[in-house]
C-alpha cells in the first residue's frame, strides 16, 4: 500500500510572506539579495514537497517536489535496525526508521494513518526492534 505524507505548510507560508515583504521593503542588493532569493526558493520547494512510503517486502521512500520525484530509497529489512514510534505535537503519531549506515527516515502526518499498524507488523515479521515512547502509547489507547 502507498502512504502519502505532507509537510506543515502554514508556518512555511508565513515565513515566505515575511521574507518577501522584507525583501521588497529593504531594497537590498548584492549578496543579501541573492541570499533572500535562495531562501524564498527553498521555502517554495518545501511548500510544494511531499513524500510517499510503500511497504512490501522492503520499505520504499520517495520525495516529490512539484510532482517530480527527486529522491528514491529502497530499504531492505536487513538495513533497518530499529523503528521508533513517537508522538508529534498534541495528537499525531509518527515513526522514525533507523537505518544502518544511512540517514534516519522520519514519517509523520501520513494518510492513511494505518501506516503505523502496518509498520509494526512489518517489524514483527522481519524481527526488527520496536521502541515506543510513553507518549505514543497514550495515543494508542
Amino acid at each position: 500500500m502507498i502512504y502519502v505524507g505532507k509537510n506543515e505548510n502554514k508556518s512555511l507560508i508565513f515565513l515566505l510572506a515575511l521574507n518577501l515583504t522584507w525583501m521588497m521593503d529593504t531594497r537590498s542588493y548584492g549578496i543579501l539579495f541573492t541570499f533572500q532569493g535562495l531562501l524564498i526558493l527553498l521555502f517554495i520547494f518545501a511548500i510544494f514537497s511531499h513524500y510517499k512510503v510503500r511497504l512490501e517486502d522492503s520499505l520504499t521512500y520517495e520525495v516529490y517536489v512539484f510532482g517530480l520525484r527527486i529522491y528514491r530509497k529502497v530499504i531492505s529489512s536487513k538495513q533497518i535496525t530499529q523503528i521508533r514510534f513517537i508522538r508529534i505535537g498534541w495528537a499525531k503519531k509518527g515513526a522514525v526508521v533507523v537505518i544502518r549506515k544511512a540517514f534516519n527516515i522520519r514519517l509523520y502526518d501520513v494518510k492513511p494513518i494505518s501506516l503505523f499498524v502496518d509498520l509494526q507488523s512489518f517489524a514483527k515479521k522481519n524481527n526488527i526492534n520496536i521502541r515506543k515512547t510513553k507518549d505514543y502509547e497514550i495515543l494508542e489507547k
